[in-house]
Order: C-alpha cells, then structure tokens, then sequence
C-alpha cells in the first residue's frame, strides 16, 4: 500500500478520545520449518487416470489381471500397477472372484465422478514458528514477508530459536495447524519425521500508536498491530503490543 494509505487508514481508525501520533514498520521474526507426514488424500491427476483405465478396461472383458496387464504392455511382476488393482478392490471399485475382476457400482459412480477415494501418500508439510512467543502458525498467515531482516525489528528468542526439540514439544500445535489448514480434503495419519533445513522469515507490520486527545489525560496511549500488505489488524498482536509484549515498543517507536 502508498504511503497516503497506510496514512489515512491509520488516522481514520482512532477511537474516540484519540488521534493517530506515530508508527513505524516493522519486521516480526518467523522460522520455516518442515515436517514429513503420512497422509490420506485424494488420488493425483495421473493416479487417477490410471484408476480410470484399468476400471475401463475391466468393463470391456480384461478381467483377469494378467489380460490386463498384458494389454497395458506389463508383467505379473509388476509391483505397482498389482498393488493398484488391490487397492481398488480394497477400495470397493473392483470385486474380485476366482481371479476374476468386476467392477462394482461404486466403481461405476467413480467412473461417473460421482464417488472419490482416500490413498496414503507422503507430503511436505510447512508451517511457522513464532520465535518470540513460540506459538504455531500456518504459512497461509503471512501476507508481507521477506527473508531480510528489516531496520527495525523484534529479535528472535534464544530459548525459541535455537531449541533442538521444539517440534516435538510443539507437536499438537503443529497437528491443530495442519487440519485448519487441510480441512478434510488431507487427513493426517502421523508426522515422520523433520526435514532439517528452514528459514527465518520477518513478517512485516505496522505499529501505530494512539494518544489521549486532552493534554492533561493520563491515560496511557495504545498501540494497534496491521499487516503491511493490506492495513488489515492484527487482533492477536495488537493484544499483545498492548499487555505484555509493550517491552518491545521503545526500541521500534523511538
């Protein structure tokens, strides 16, 4: 956002009793980091379209795996297309009797597109460390970012920073996450494991403080906490610059 903006969303959000005094953007420090988890999700494009043809073809009489693999220029001995047929009757699309394979009617409605399947698969999963409060939180959170640490900044916590076990302290958090972020369309079946690189990340926000409109109030000013990609607020932040994280305000303001 221009300068004007951020300005004139600034004076125009006071309270009552208040007018805009300052504000400074700032960067707030984030690691990347990555986990592998084994998940259930929906089949890939080219999975799927393997699916399609052998469920295809089992229609039209390749009803004995070896028919069908013959036809699809394979073996007996080949692992993978084996291990997708037995999944598809694991799966109920295809039903198998003496050897002989059929397709079922809910193969018939995933033909149709009217029925999906979950497989297991592996993914990379990221997600952020808050290195001052120690807190998780999606990637999709950050909306200004950069990987160079800014003027003015917070600095990381030691004890966050350079904690070894802290994805294992934080592994329900870091679970919460995955199934805000997937909804239903991924289940999570467990994490694997952590892939060691990451990346410290500053999150760019705009601090802007607040005083009382009388000279002679003694009510302390506030402090409002936006993002500085679209001045929307920050509720969390903003709650914290005003309780216990008002230690930091001196050294970003003054």
């Amino acid at each position: 956002m221009k300068n004007e903006e951020i300005s004139r969303v600034l004076v125009e959000s006071a309270r009552e009793g208040y007018s805009f005094n300052q504000s400074v953007t700032f960067g707030y420090p984030f690691k990347k980091m990555s986990k592998i988890a084994q998940v259930q999700c929906n089949p890939d494009d080219n999975l799927s379209r393997i699916y399609h043809i052998i469920l295809q073809l089992v229609k039209i009489g390749y009803s004995r795996s070896t028919s069908l693999l013959a036809f699809l220029g394979s073996s007996e001995n080949d692992d993978f297309l084996q291990k997708e047929i037995h999944l598809l009757v694991w799966q109920g699309l295809l039903e198998s009797s003496d050897g002989e394979l059929s397709v079922t009617e809910m193969g018939e409605l995933y033909l149709k597109g009217n029925y999906s399947i979950m497989v297991e698969n592996t993914m990379r999963y990221d997600y952020l460390l808050d290195t001052v409060s120690g807190e998780i939180f999606s990637c999709n959170n950050l909306q200004a970012e950069t990987q160079k640490e800014p003027l003015k900044s917070i600095k990381p916590s030691p004890e966050i920073f350079n904690n070894k076990k802290i994805s294992s302290l934080k592994a329900n958090e870091i679970k919460e996450t995955f199934h805000h972020d997937f909804k239903n369309q991924v289940l999570l079946l467990n994490f694997i494991g952590d892939l060691p690189h990451h990346e410290n990340i500053w999150a760019k926000y705009v601090l802007a403080e607040y005083t009382c409109n009388d000279d002679d109030c003694n009510i302390p000013p506030y402090y409002t906490v936006r993002s500085a990609a679209d001045m929307s607020l920050n509720k969390k932040l903003t709650a914290k610059f005003n309780t216990s994280f008002s230690k930091y305000i001196p050294s970003l303001l003054y």
